[in-house]
């Protein structure tokens, strides 16, 4: 406990105790305000310098940049199958999932009219085909037995003839030497037009039996087009991948039926930018992902750019022809990764994600180490970032060559912090250059 001087006693007798207390309290705050001023600024310099990793800025005038794309698989052919007629659909032969030949009829339209139509001129052809057959064999048979009957005739004529002529000469020799060759003559032409015209009239009636078989086979060719309208047939071998319609449906002409794709050749479609499209080529490998596999694409074509996206390119990705070649299940509507590289030209620095700082409105910053009377000390430098990798980051700015940055623990530095490096022997230098200015 505190004696107050006799002196104190006399000053503070009948003085209130509150007012008492208060002076004291006041007495101890300037005490304490005095000890503050008296501390030096310098006094906290006393505090140990934080040890920081650092790395020293090369620059970078390119760089391969990784860049990933989305593209779709999709057959090289599908189509939405249809009637180019309408009518109602009577026979569906196929389901989702089931694999199809090329011309395998897959549905059919009701028709039975025009079946009917095809059986009656099927019936007329076959016999017109043979009528045909039969010309020249029994339909002139009479007219043959008629000539025939005149031809001999004439020749019992001749022979008659013949025995007289063979007299010596007389009026009635010379007679009958003249009727001999008349009788001879008529032969001739009997027998030749008899020929004609028998051949003229197998002819004709050829002619006519052909003319009719044609007629027939040109409306058996008009009914089988609308037939065919009334099939639906496969364009291209291939797997029924949807069903839209059901048999008992009326179908309209052109409305979709099912669809069917062509899965033996399939491509990924996919949009790049034009700079990296520009450094591809046709044929180049491309490396995929595809269902969590991993395979390998060639590039088939290289679209040029159109004017609704003139900053993009189309590209097609060829796959391999089969599961078993690529190793994965192939199945069009997959999403393909595309992984490309690109070679880009720069003008900065790599430094470690650790090293960057993100300020607020999307400003980044980093710490430089800076040397001033032989001591370190950190200095705030904002930057802008150019590429961001998986573990570094292309910075630029107001940077100079073999700047030291501090490489991580930044969230625990403030700007003007004094620092030493990992490396001891670097800041011996730099203690020793201070030592030197110092003097």
């Amino acid at each position: 406990m505190t004696v107050l001087p006799p002196h104190w006693s006399t000053i503070f007798t009948g003085v209130k105790p509150a007012v008492l207390i208060l002076s004291l309290l006041l007495v101890v705050i300037s005490g304490c305000e005095e000890a503050t001023t008296s501390s030096p600024y310098s006094s906290q310099t006393s505090v140990a310098p934080l040890q920081v990793e650092t790395v020293s800025l090369e620059p970078v005038d390119s760089t391969v940049v990784d860049h990933e794309y989305f593209g779709q698989v999709q057959p090289v052919r599908s189509v939405n199958l249809g009637f180019s007629t309408s009518g109602l659909l009577t026979t569906l032969s196929v389901e989702a999932g089931q694999d199809v030949q090329a011309g395998a009829v897959l549905g059919r339209l009701q028709a039975r009219s025009l079946e009917e139509t095809q059986q009656a001129l099927q019936n007329a052809v076959e016999e017109s085909r043979a009528s045909l057959q039969r010309i020249g064999e029994g339909d002139s048979e009479m007219e043959r037995i008629e000539t025939r009957r005149q031809i001999d005739e004439l020749w019992m004529q001749l022979n008659t003839v013949r025995d007289s002529a063979t007299f010596p000469e007389s009026t009635e020799t010379t007679a009958n030497k003249r009727r001999f060759d008349e009788l001879e003559s008529r032969i001739r032409d009997l027998d030749g037009q008899s020929r004609a015209q028998m051949n003229a009239s197998r002819d004709q009636k050829r002619n006519e039996a052909l003319a009719q078989i044609r007629d027939f086979e040109k409306q058996l060719r008009d009914i089988e087009a609308q037939l065919q309208q009334t099939r639906l047939t496969a364009p291209f071998s291939g797997q029924v991948t949807e069903v839209y319609q059901q048999p008992g449906n009326t179908v309209r002409a052109g409305e979709a039926v099912l669809q069917l794709q062509d899965r033996s050749s399939l491509r990924v479609y996919a949009h790049i930018s034009r700079e990296l499209a520009g450094q591809l080529s046709k044929g180049a490998a491309v490396p995929l992902h595809i269902n969590g596999e991993e395979l390998e694409g060639t590039i088939e074509s290289i679209d040029p750019p159109t004017t609704a996206a003139p900053a993009l390119q189309r590209i097609i990705i060829r796959l391999p022809s089969s599961d078993q070649e690529s190793g994965v299940d192939l199945i069009p509507g997959q999403i393909a990764t595309i992984k490309l590289q690109q070679q880009q030209t720069v003008d900065g620095y790599w430094v470690p994600k650790s090293a960057v700082i993100r300020e607020i409105e999307s400003s980044w910053s980093i710490y430089i180490v800076e040397s001033r009377d032989g001591e370190r000390f950190v200095q705030r430098r904002y930057v802008d970032v150019i590429l961001n990798d998986d573990d570094r980051i292309l910075i630029s700015g107001d940077l100079q060559n073999d700047d030291l940055v501090v490489a991580n623990g930044v969230t625990r530095i403030v700007p003007g912090q004094k620092v030493t490096l990992v490396d001891s022997a670097a800041d011996k230098d730099v203690a020793q250059e201070g030592e030197g200015l110092s003097e």
